[in-house]
């Protein structure tokens, strides 16, 4: 019984939309953070900024990025719009909208590289569309696609470089 009631009070307060100014955790910020349930989640989020933790590995695995991919292809239909308009982390700014069925955008800013591009689904891949690339201390240039498979965890691509 109190899951029950539990359920349909977050269902009744996501209906109306749930407003949250701020939240603080220890490695953690966000700001005016919006969720609403229309069919499916609208989550609208101002600033995210995330401190590093010292005690992580920062050893990359191809494998987990894979696993991401395939739990967030499971959550597809559950969310209808996701923005975030700043996320911060160290020295990284970036931003990220996406809508369901339509074309969604990133943006990466370091002091040695940026990045624009277009984020498009289709039930078994995620396509990048990498529209602007370019190493900032070098001034090479680059725009493609990358095609991240969720079936059979592969990943294609196709770049053009600009010197």
């Amino acid at each position: 019984m109190f899951l029950f009631l539990t359920f349909c009070t977050i269902f009744i307060v996501l209906q109306n939309g749930l407003y949250i100014e701020n939240i603080s955790l220890p490695n953690f910020q966000a700001k005016q953070l919006y969720i609403k349930w229309n069919e499916s989640l609208d989550i609208s989020i101002k600033e995210i900024k995330i401190k590093e933790k010292t005690d992580i590995s920062s050893t990359f695995e191809v494998n987990s990025i894979f696993n991401y991919l395939s739990q967030i292809a499971n959550f597809y239909n559950l969310i209808e719009k996701i923005s975030i308009k700043k996320l911060s982390y160290n020295d990284i700014t970036a931003s990220l909208k996406y809508v369901r069925n339509a074309n969604g955008s990133f943006y990466i800013n370091t002091p040695d590289l940026s990045i624009k591009a277009k984020l498009l689904y289709d039930h078994t891949n995620l396509i990048i569309k990498i529209t602007h690339m370019q190493d900032k201390n070098r001034n090479i240039k680059l725009d493609g696609n990358i095609f991240l498979s969720t079936i059979d965890n592969s990943i294609t691509s196709s770049f053009f470089y600009k010197y």
